[in-house]
């Protein structure tokens, strides 16, 4: 654990630009620009959040990024779920990192910042589109699906039967 820590802090100071703080901060909001939270998370989450907001940066791609470091792994780092939760509501829009599910909560807990955040924000389903793209060489053709999964209910509940 304590060799990920030095890492963990290396990537999160990535983020603390001028630009997502002053985003965070609400001083500053261009014509034209989406607002988007981030949450880098645990384990590769905050490498590929880094990675896409360089990606975004060099493309030109109008957005300012609000980032929240929300861990279930360093608790005692983590921002407040009602921040993160407020700030998605607010921007309409988040890029999330994979977020650790420990064996075990600190606080006996059996609900998951992924369960609180989902319950927060009443984001009951998981609903993912399927479809084939012209030009693409694929087993099957004409793929147009949609694909709907809960996810606050049945084993995603934290309720023991």
């Amino acid at each position: 654990v304590f060799a990920v820590q030095p890492k963990l802090f290396h990537l999160s100071a990535a983020y603390k630009s001028t630009e997502a703080v002053e985003c965070a901060e609400g001083t500053k909001k261009l014509e034209g620009r989406t607002k988007c939270t981030i949450i880098p998370g645990d384990g590769v989450g905050p490498e590929l959040m880094y990675t896409v907001q360089e990606v975004f940066k060099a493309a030109g791609v109008p957005v300012d990024f609000e980032v929240f470091f929300f861990s279930e792994v360093y608790q005692g780092m983590s921002a407040p779920l009602s921040d993160v939760a407020n700030s998605i509501a607010r921007n309409g829009i988040c890029l999330k990192g994979a977020l650790a599910t420990p064996d075990y909560s600190h606080t006996g807990e059996l609900q998951t910042l992924n369960m609180k955040l989902r319950r927060t924000l009443d984001l009951y389903a998981n609903v993912v589109h399927v479809k084939s793209l012209p030009g693409v060489k694929r087993r099957h053709e004409n793929i147009d699906a949609v694909i709907i999964r809960e996810q606050t209910e049945g084993e995603y509940s934290a309720l023991e039967y």
